[in-house]
């Protein structure tokens, strides 16, 4: 059985579930051709198109129809960022996703055989009936699936389903990724099963939806009659080798050792997801805080006396050329979003340089700002560790061997190691 995990999480992360082909594939990748086959065309043609490199107010570019056989999308950027493009009508055909459609293989893959379709359920958004399933004779558990975008709307959706269905039920997700802490809750209260699609569907080499072991193993448990405990979810039984570190409103979602954990969210959380999705660089801790934080308290890389002296001002700008060939480098990958991060700290170190010394590059004079946002952010990841060690005692102990943390911080692990973030 061959994943789809690209499919599932396109899904989760398209907030209006329509585009022209193009963004799809964009979307998609190796998965488009699986995902296409539950594609529909919209009625209306779309009036923008996607563009190289998606930057600005102006983005995406706007189509514009001259004629049958002359259509053009033009950037809308002042100045242009971007060539126009010759389109042709096939090209601005808009499709949206067809639920139901998916629902239908969905059914036929969880070998549910009752005589209903897959319906869209009333005052449900994206939400479809599968049609129950039966572990045994004379008990029925209704199947659900669901496709929201964001973890309020699906804790919203389950309460919505939990007031309308009486029954214990099985609610389908593209991921377990926007499973918060209440929905976990209220799903355990009814006993219900959740399945996260991308950790229990694939497809066979003639390209069937198909379900593996675990899915027959957590719909057994339907049968249980015991007290309510926790929600039966392959959330629950990550592979080993998954590591995830991920926002989701007021907590994080923490997968390590195949151990999901959820974490209050804090600054020092940030500091660390930002760490995490830079492995072996350095991050002055000025740069850390200003990229981090959000109020626009950008602190300063100075010490007592100067802001910078002149050796480090020469360490400084060392480190921003070896910044801007990593960036380099990244561009010829094109490795998108490490080219963006590296920018983001290139231009971060520039501004407090700037901000640092004065007319001909003379340091200007200031109080012990250096100092302070190591401490500041030293403080708070320090704070997010005993959070993280609290509740997932492995992880701790991992990030503890693998963070360097003082004026310059860095993530370093003895093994490569690659985070969901």
């Amino acid at each position: 059985m061959k994943k789809l995990k690209r499919l599932w999480r396109v899904l989760e992360e398209t907030p209006v579930l329509t585009g022209v082909t193009a963004a799809w594939r964009e979307a998609a990748g190796e998965d488009f051709d699986i995902l296409a086959k539950f594609l529909q065309p919209m009625a209306e043609f779309a009036t923008t198109y996607p563009c190289p490199e998606t930057s600005g107010d102006g983005c995406p570019r706007g189509v514009v129809v001259h004629g049958p056989e002359d259509i053009v999308a033009v950037c809308r950027q002042a100045p242009r960022s971007c060539e126009a493009m010759t389109l042709t009508r096939a090209d601005i055909i808009a499709y949206e996703l067809d639920l139901p459609k998916l629902a239908h293989r969905l059914r036929t893959a969880f070998g549910l055989t009752d005589a209903i379709s897959p319906m869209p359920v009333d005052g449900l958004t994206r939400t479809c009936h599968l049609g129950d399933v039966r572990p045994a004779p004379g008990s029925d558990f209704p199947v659900y699936v669901t496709v929201q975008y964001d973890s309020e709307m699906l804790t919203e959706l389950v309460e919505r389903l939990c007031a309308r269905e009486t029954r214990r039920y099985v609610l389908l997700t593209p991921t377990s990724n926007l499973l918060a802490p209440a929905c976990r809750d209220r799903l355990s209260a009814r006993r219900c099963v959740v399945l996260g699609l991308s950790e229990c569907v694939g497809i066979d080499p003639e390209g069937r939806f198909v379900v593996d072991g675990r899915v027959s193993r957590a719909l057994a448990g339907l049968q249980d009659e015991a007290k309510p405990g926790a929600v039966t979810s392959l959330a629950e039984t990550y592979p080993t080798d998954r590591r995830i570190f991920q926002k989701q409103g007021a907590t994080w979602l923490l997968v390590y050792d195949g151990l999901p954990k959820s974490v209050a969210d804090s600054v020092g959380m940030g500091y660390v997801c930002r760490l995490l999705q830079n492995p072996g660089q350095e991050i002055h801790a000025a740069t850390l805080r200003s990229a981090t934080v959000s109020d626009g308290d950008s602190p300063l890389l100075g010490s007592a006396g100067d802001m910078v002296d002149a050796r480090a001002l020469k360490e400084y700008r060392e480190h921003l050329k070896d910044l801007e060939e990593d960036r380099r480098e990244a561009e010829d990958n094109h490795d998108i979003g490490r080219a963006q991060r590296l920018q983001e700290e290139i231009e971060a170190i520039t501004a407090e340089i700037g901000r640092a010394t004065g007319l001909r590059g003379r340091t200007r004079k200031a109080s012990d700002d250096r100092e302070r946002a190591r401490q500041a952010v030293s403080t708070a990841i320090h704070r997010a560790l005993r959070a993280i060690k609290k509740e997932h005692q492995s992880l701790g102990q991992h990030l503890d061997h693998s963070l360097q943390i003082g004026e310059f911080l860095s993530y370093r692990p003895d093994h490569p190691t690659a985070w969901t973030t």
